[in-house]
C-alpha cells in the first residue's frame, strides 16, 4: 500500500468519554499525528448533542467510548468517514457484549472497529482483533483488558489511517468483506434482567451470573418476597 499525499492536517470530530484516561491519551495520539481535533465528551447515557458545533467542517468522526447514539445527518456529515471503535467483536454488538461472552464460556473475545451507520454496530467492519478469555477471568479482568485492546486497536488504525488516508479504508474494506455482525444485538435492559435473580437459582447458575453480570455499582440483585437484596462482596 502505497502512501498518499492528502490533507496536510485532516480534521477530526472525537466523540470520547468525560474523565476516561483512555479517551484522553487518544486525544493526544491524534494530536501528535498532526490532525486537527476537536472533542466532545460524554458522561451519561441519553445526553444532548451541543449545538453550537459546525459539522459539516471535519474529515473524520471518530468515536471512542461515547455514550452519544449519533443523528444520520451527523453520521454522514464528515467529508470521509464516520468510525466507532467497538469494545466488542463482532459476535457482541450492541450492550453487554463482554457479559454475555463470559456467561456463553467463549474462548475469545474482542474489539472492532466499523464505518458508522444510523442503526448502532451494524456498520461495515474495518477490522477486528481477538484475545482469549481466561479461566480466571471475571467482569472486571475481562472488561480491563478490553478497554487496553481498544485502546491499542485504535493507536494502531489511527497512525495508518493518518499515514494512508482513504486508502487506508478501502483496503480494510476488502479484507473484511466476510466479517459481519451477528444478528443478536443485546440492550442494557438485557444485562439488568441477568442481573436480577430469584431464589430457586441454583448454585452454578448463580457463579456464572457473579462471574459475568457483577460489577461495582452495577451488582447482582436478589428478589425475594417483594423485597431486592444487593450482592456485596467480602471486602
Amino acid at each position: 500500500m502505497s502512501m498518499i499525499l492528502s490533507d496536510p492536517k485532516p480534521s477530526v470530530l472525537f466523540f470520547g468519554r468525560k474523565e476516561d484516561e483512555k479517551s484522553i491519551e487518544c486525544v493526544k495520539h491524534l494530536e501528535s499525528l498532526d490532525f486537527k481535533v476537536s472533542v466532545i465528551w460524554s458522561s451519561k447515557r441519553n445526553e444532548k448533542l451541543p449545538e453550537d458545533i459546525d459539522w459539516t467542517y471535519f474529515d473524520y468522526i471518530l468515536c471512542y467510548r461515547s455514550y452519544f447514539i449519533l443523528p444520520k445527518f451527523l453520521i454522514k456529515s464528515p467529508k470521509l468517514f464516520s468510525i466507532n471503535f467497538h469494545p466488542g467483536s463482532p459476535k457482541y454488538p450492541g450492550s453487554g457484549g463482554i457479559n454475555f461472552a463470559l456467561y456463553n464460556d467463549d474462548n475469545n473475545y474482542g474489539v472492532t472497529v466499523h464505518l458508522m451507520e444510523e442503526k448502532v454496530d451494524s456498520g461495515k467492519i474495518l477490522c477486528a482483533k481477538y484475545f482469549p478469555i481466561l479461566e480466571n477471568d471475571n467482569l472486571f479482568k475481562l472488561l480491563d483488558r478490553t478497554h487496553n485492546n481498544l485502546f491499542k486497536l485504535f493507536i494502531e488504525f489511527t497512525t495508518n489511517l493518518r499515514e494512508y488516508g482513504k486508502n487506508y479504508i478501502e483496503k480494510n474494506l476488502i479484507e473484511n468483506k466476510d466479517v459481519i455482525w451477528s444478528d443478536t444485538k443485546r440492550t442494557v435492559k438485557d444485562i439488568e434482567n441477568y442481573q436480577l435473580i430469584d431464589e430457586d437459582i441454583d448454585e452454578i447458575e448463580l457463579k456464572k451470573r457473579i462471574r459475568s453480570f457483577n460489577y461495582t455499582n452495577y451488582p447482582i440483585k436478589l428478589k425475594f418476597q417483594g423485597k431486592i437484596f444487593v450482592l456485596k462482596e467480602d471486602e
